[in-house]
């Protein structure tokens, strides 16, 4: 969770680590193999807090990998968030990591920022993003770029992908190997590579999983609507 945001003195949440000071999740909570963990947003009250705390330390803490984190309070959660009038959004899914990368076959490479007008069609909004999402992979189909992943959250020790890929290319392996090819140049940089997924982009897990990513967690985050990944 550290990876993916800032965190104040007191181990509350501030911002996403993704460079738009974007907002992080005023409730988060995870189930691992090792046991849960969860954290709250740095502006919430301290009865909030305290009644959340409470509330999720009685929760079922059980961990079945490829199934969904089972917080039968979940509803008690939100209706607490939602006292102050603040509507929220719901992530919920599979974390994953690389204890190393499975290549995959085809062209790929790493995009030089002074080439990112070469991003065209959906992926042109990754144009900006190619100067500081760094890792910065493509997928190639021709001389088109089909396909792009980079670490869209990061500290020195970790990072988390973004990917996507371009409508016209998809199904045909692009996001794996750009996934892939993201991945082993984490992994060069000694740093560990992440990612994470919804319960309902059962491709994008099948991506994660041919490309050599282990589920390590399954994970629900609460955002004010105002937020962004």
């Amino acid at each position: 969770m550290e990876t993916a945001n800032q965190t104040d003195s007191r181990g509350r949440l501030t911002e996403t680590n993704d460079g738009l000071h974007s907002p992080a999740p005023e409730y988060f909570y995870a189930v691992t193999p090792d046991g849960p963990c969860w954290y709250f947003g740095s502006q919430l009250a301290s009865e909030d807090v305290d009644f959340l705390q409470a509330l999720t330390a009685q929760a079922d803490h059980s961990y079945v990998p490829e199934t969904p984190a089972q917080l039968k309070c979940l509803d008690e959660i939100i209706e607490r968030l939602n006292v102050s009038n603040v509507t929220h959004r719901i992530e919920a899914g599979p974390y994953y990591w690389f204890p190393q990368a499975v290549s995959m076959p085809g062209p790929a490479e790493l995009l030089d920022p002074a080439d990112a007008c070469r991003l065209t069609g959906e992926l042109e909004a990754w144009r900006d993003a190619a100067a500081y999402y760094r890792p910065f992979a493509v997928s190639l189909e021709g001389a088109e770029i089909a396909a792009v992943c980079c670490s869209v959250r990061r500290r020195a020790r970790a990072h988390i992908a973004g990917c996507e890929t371009e409508p016209a290319y998809r199904r045909r392996g692009h996001a794996a190997r750009a996934v892939s090819h993201w991945a082993e140049a984490v992994l060069r940089q000694n740093a560990v590579p992440f990612y994470n997924t919804s319960w309902e982009n059962t491709a994008s897990q099948k991506t994660a999983m041919a490309t050599g990513a282990i589920q390590f967690a399954a994970g629900i985050a609460i955002y004010p609507v105002t937020a962004t990944l």
